[in-house]
């Protein structure tokens, strides 16, 4: 609460009658909503108060209907988020690795062809695939000159 007065403009130590009252207020408004909720799931029959029973109560007062939709639309989004997150590929930590290691070896003196090599392959492997996918198709570039619709040049 003390945060939240200092936010709002009051002093950095604000009275402590003050932060009591604010508390009994905000502590009472919170049980009130949750009694209607509970009111709600009454009448329909639950014993378990829902969302919906939230957005029932609040909804003669659209500031606070509209922040608990905003809040519930921002949880939803978390959610999927994290389901497109799988924690247990690794493919991204390892291709981290590989590229620390390579990384690691360039620090040292010595030229080293091989961690040069590795550290194109990690970071030019995306390019890679890429182009694969495209000559797949049959969309690439075609060193012999073979391409579908195009005409070998001849060279003078």
């Amino acid at each position: 609460m003390r945060q939240l007065l200092y936010a709002h403009g009051d002093d950095q130590d604000p009275l402590e009658e003050t932060v009591k009252v604010l508390d009994d207020i905000v502590t009472d408004y919170i049980v009130e909503a949750c009694h209607g909720a509970a009111r709600i799931a009454t009448i329909a029959g639950r014993q378990k108060v829902k969302v919906d029973d939230f957005r029932v109560v609040f909804r003669k007062d659209a500031i606070k209907l509209g922040r608990m939709l905003d809040l519930d639309k921002t949880a939803k989004e978390q959610k999927e988020q994290r389901k497109m997150f799988d924690p247990n590929d690794d493919r991204v930590e390892k291709a981290g690795f590989a590229f620390a290691e390579a990384l690691g070896d360039l620090d040292t003196d010595e030229e080293d062809t091989t961690a040069t090599a590795a550290a194109a392959g990690v970071a030019g492997g995306a390019e890679d695939a890429a182009v694969g996918k495209k000559r797949k198709r049959g969309k690439g570039d075609d060193t012999d000159g073979k391409a579908k619709g195009k005409k070998k040049v001849k060279e003078v």
